[in-house]
């Protein structure tokens, strides 16, 4: 499947190839399955949709043909990426912004898009996947809806009422908001447990920028220039999308998916708007989150990228995915910038704002 790179280079699309190496699988059982005579036949024939799933895994990982053509130019997306951002920066503070630029590594594996990104129609646990630069990515709007969370969670655990009220309208005046209500299902009573009827009269964007987030090196990974790796988890108490109340009735089935590998360095960035924000502002929501005063609207900002990061951005936190390492951070004020290397933020990462 050839499309055109951003380097206007002809190539062998890495993702798409995946999607093609299962259709033509899944093309052939169906064709088997028309030609056979009973119902019981054909059930068996497409009962072999699981031995195809793990068919393409292992084409994958020993990089048989299509898939080894598509190799080279996930290096290429890489770079290119990396071109792609410092052209994204110097255009923001052309546009007035000030901006946080960090690298960060995958602690562990890291999976986002679960429900319904690419391969999730093979593998039933999706990932993020563009297919211009050929890369897993995770979407701004999940890294925006994160640092917007951990801000919320630190707001929570003030000990006054009225301070966690103002600590939250700040954060939503950064980090702008739904209108309406803020979370729904399980999130809206701890929301409304701390915060009260706070809503949103208006649905806005908030005063930040935020980039997808790509990865710029690859991980230690067997898969797609070590990008991936392949993973399993086994269900043992849902069946049929129910759960199974009875132990004896529980039929754990492996679920085989590719996960992105440990070790992938990603690069974040987010724009900060001036948007008239007061010395005061800044000195009280730094406080109420980190327990001191930030220099700045933009150090605040990195602050709390930075936690959150180490936190976990993406799917399956809760069992030690998608955590982060800081690598590098430099925030961009007015034409220079301030560098932070690794090891300067730190969970309490109000320390080196």
């Amino acid at each position: 499947m050839a499309f055109t790179h951003p380097q206007s280079k002809p190539y062998v699309n890495f993702g798409l190839s995946i999607l093609s190496v299962y259709a033509e699988k899944v093309k052939h059982l169906f064709e088997t399955a028309k030609a056979v005579r009973t119902g019981d036949e054909q059930r068996k024939v497409l009962d072999k949709l699981k031995e195809v799933k793990i068919e393409v895994l292992e084409e994958l990982i020993k990089r048989a043909s299509p898939i080894q053509s598509a190799l080279n130019n996930i290096k290429a997306g890489l770079s290119t990426v990396n071109e792609h951002y410092a052209l994204l920066v110097e255009g923001l503070k052309q546009l007035g912004y000030s901006v946080v630029e960090v690298e960060a590594a995958l602690q562990d594996k890291g999976l986002v898009g679960v429900s319904g990104g690419s391969f999730h129609a093979i593998y039933e646990v999706g990932l993020t996947w563009d297919y211009i630069y050929d890369l897993p990515y995770i979407p701004a709007s999940s890294v925006k809806g994160a640092t917007r969370n951990w801000a919320l969670r630190k707001c929570s655990e003030l000990e006054r009422g009225d301070l966690k009220r103002s600590c939250a309208e700040k954060v939503l005046d950064l980090f702008g908001a739904p209108e309406g209500e803020i979370y729904h299902r399980d999130e809206h009573e701890w929301f409304t447990q701390n915060f009260g009827d706070l809503k949103s009269a208006i649905s806005f964007a908030g005063n930040v920028f935020v980039a997808d987030a790509y990865p710029i090196d690859s991980g230690r990974g067997v898969i797609a220039h070590g990008l991936l790796v392949p993973d399993v988890m086994t269900p043992h108490y849902y069946r049929g999308g129910e759960v199974v109340v009875d132990e004896f009735e529980a039929e754990p089935v492996p679920i085989q998916y590719l996960a992105i590998a440990p070790g992938t360095r990603f690069k974040f960035v987010i724009g900060v708007k001036d948007f008239g924000a007061t010395p005061n502002y800044v000195a009280e929501l730094s406080s109420m989150l980190f327990g001191k005063q930030a220099s700045s609207l933009t150090a605040l900002v990195a602050g709390i990228l930075a936690n959150t990061l180490l936190e976990g951005v993406g799917a399956k936190t809760g069992k030690g995915y998608s955590y982060f390492t800081i690598e590098k951070a430099v925030v961009h004020r007015a034409g220079f910038g301030r560098r932070f290397m690794r090891g300067e933020y730190r969970r309490q990462a109000g320390e080196s704002l």
